[in-house]
């Protein structure tokens, strides 16, 4: 079984990616550098994997959609609601809190390990019979 760190529920990108997002496509709607949100400074929720969040007006109505093609072929689109959501973490008791003042859209807000791409764990799951490759050790 592959080793899966806790996190990495975002997707993560090289720096380079990031900053075109912010500078250019979010153009429109944020000014990235002043509008985005801080972890630091969300109103009682703690989100352990920051995503780039923003004030929810400005993105309201924006659609986006995120393609990978592997090398096999296989073309994967992860759609609009699937990369934009009202920001969700934890209150100081542990409950779930989800704050609609705020939108995270679900790329992370940091590094990506060796300024590589990584898909996150919702590219390790599988729907049906589990594939060959990953045989149970007896």
């Amino acid at each position: 079984m592959a080793d899966v760190p806790r996190y990495d529920n975002l997707f993560r990108f090289p720096t380079s990616y990031t900053k075109v997002l912010k500078e250019q496509l979010l153009v429109s709607y944020v000014d990235a550098d002043k509008d985005q949100v801080s972890a630091s400074s969300y109103s009682g929720i703690r989100n352990l994997e920051p995503g780039l969040v923003f004030p929810s007006k400005p993105l309201a109505g924006v659609t986006m959609t995120l393609r990978a093609t592997l090398d096999n072929g296989l073309t994967v689109i992860v759609p609009t609601h699937e990369l934009l959501r009202p920001l969700r973490g934890l209150d100081q008791s542990g409950t779930p809190q989800v704050d609609t003042n705020l939108t995270e859209i679900a790329i992370y807000d940091g590094e990506a390990p060796e300024d590589a791409i990584v898909l996150g764990k919702a590219f390790l799951s599988t729907v049906g019979p589990a594939p060959s490759l990953l045989k149970a050790r007896g």
